[in-house]
């Protein structure tokens, strides 16, 4: 088996794991170590709930999907494989972070207040 697949079967693992907990587990109270932490999320503890939920469903979902695409390339042989693995782990990395803000933009307002 590829070193690639291995790495990307562990961060599915690992994703899946830390979203979980988050998701089902959040931080409760606004902190600079723990948890979601971007500006955004940080404005209010009504913003730092939502974004802590959302986060763990999104990073769990992304964990599932990396270990579902690198199951398949467990089997391939292609000299490229590489940079597909990569590529799949860098999306998997970045997706949930991108729906997380997107989703904390069209709910909350700049100072954090819950949009009506």
């Amino acid at each position: 088996m590829n070193p690639y697949v291995i790495i990307s079967l562990a961060t599915g693992l690992i994703m899946m794991g830390a979203g979980l907990w988050s998701w089902k587990r959040p931080r409760h109270k606004i902190n600079p170590l723990m948890g979601y932490r971007t500006a955004r999320s940080m404005k209010s503890q009504a913003a730092w709930d939502f974004a802590q939920v959302h986060s763990g469903k999104a990073f769990f979902c992304a964990g599932c999907m990396l270990i579902l695409v690198s199951i398949p390339l467990a089997f391939a042989v292609f000299t490229w494989m590489s940079i597909v693995v990569f590529v799949f782990m860098a999306i998997a990395t970045f997706a949930p972070l991108y729906f997380t803000e997107k989703e904390l933009k069209q709910r909350f307002d700049k100072e954090g207040n819950p949009v009506k």
